[in-house]
């Protein structure tokens, strides 16, 4: 039992409850408590299932309880709305008529349909997003691709992984920057979901995320090598003619692989531009200015661009920074990419799956 999952688990017990008495004194349903509740209970036991990790080992139990909670967040986010638009416009009223009442209902109900139907169609597309990046310092312009949160195992597999490789692979790079949470599975389960990886066609380099830790990251590390890709956390590599260095996550402070700017920065090569993989934006609160002026691009995941809005407004608090490109020095860009695959529930609103095209161009003198 860990902190997160009672603290998940109360959450969405709440969200359930809140649902549950929405649905009651909806028009289309206050006559149906007794099925409102069944359904509200056999979902929240899906979700104590995930939150214990008690849907680990079977894929269709995983499956249910993931769809659960996106039903169940997405259900309280709107039925939410309702309830308080509702009550704003019914309070403008002397008395409300019953007729009006069922068609709001029913317009609630529909945004609902509509909201998580849409959010699991976005999650099923992969799109290609091009970014063009100045350098300074850059002798000459390089392709490179990112990808982040692809989140290989109980829900992603084999074709998602094939999808990705080929769609990178048509993108002709140079080199491929994977900044973490690649693989979300015990590397003993992850059989041959990864293998697409083998036939990349440009050179990888990995930094962790979260995930890789939350299942064993030394196995994973061994999968990763044998894939052909090489890792960099904590350390970096001297290409021809710019630097790679990577951070381990945040997360593995709790396994004795803390993320230590010092020892990934030691060995670059000060007279080319240096771009620093790190998973989460927020590990650049670790780094001084002065270090992350010496920096000409961070490339960080993590935040999914929020994956479900509004959940969006809480990752923005939590890391700093959400999606897309920031100047976080005169001399520095972040980008955060938003995953090239999701986690939990398959359901993206306000955001995409996506694998990032960079095109690093010399920045011209001022």
């Amino acid at each position: 039992m860990t902190f997160f999952s009672i603290i998940g688990s109360i959450i969405f017990f709440l969200f359930n409850l809140y649902s549950y008495k929405s649905l009651c004194k909806n028009a289309l349903f206050k006559r149906l408590s007794v099925v409102l509740l069944f359904i509200f209970t056999l979902l929240f036991s899906c979700e104590l299932a995930f939150f214990f990790h008690w849907t680990s080992s079977n894929s269709m139990a995983y499956s249910l309880s993931v769809y659960a909670i996106g039903f169940s967040f997405m259900a309280f986010c709107v039925l939410g709305l309702g309830d308080l638009l509702g009550a704003f416009f019914a309070s403008r009223k002397n008395k409300s008529r019953q007729n009006i009442r069922m068609v709001y209902d029913t317009l609630v109900l529909c945004l609902l349909v509509c909201y998580i139907g849409f959010g699991a169609y976005n999650a099923s597309t992969l799109k290609v997003k091009e970014r063009n990046i100045e350098i300074a310092g850059l002798e000459k312009s390089l392709r490179a691709v990112m990808i982040s949160d692809v989140h290989l195992g109980n829900f992603l597999g084999l074709k998602h992984a094939q999808k990705v490789v080929e769609l990178i692979n048509k993108e002709n790079p140079e080199m491929v920057f994977i900044v973490g949470d690649f693989i979300d599975t015990k590397a003993y389960r992850l059989g041959d979901i990864a293998e697409p990886f083998k036939n990349l066609k440009a050179q990888a380099f990995f930094v962790s995320g979260n995930h890789e830790f939350y299942h064993g990251i030394e196995g994973i590390f061994e999968k990763i090598t044998e894939l052909g890709i090489k890792i960099i956390d904590n350390s970096s590599v001297e290409l021809e003619s710019i630097n790679i260095a990577g951070l381990s996550d945040l997360q593995g402070t709790n396994f004795g692989m803390e993320p230590n700017p010092l020892k990934a920065l030691a060995d670059v090569n000060r007279s080319k531009p240096t771009i620093l993989l790190s998973h989460q934006p927020k590990s650049l609160s670790l780094l001084s200015f002065d270090e992350l002026n010496n920096i000409s691009l961070v490339l960080s995941g993590h935040t999914h661009a929020g994956q479900i809005f509004p959940f969006s407004l809480l990752v923005w608090a939590a890391q700093g920074y959400i999606y897309g490109e920031s100047d976080i020095t005169p001399r520095t860009k972040l980008v955060v990419s938003s995953g090239a695959g999701f986690w939990g529930p398959p359901m993206r609103i306000l955001s995409n799956n996506e694998i990032v095209v960079l095109n690093l161009i010399p920045r011209a003198p001022k």
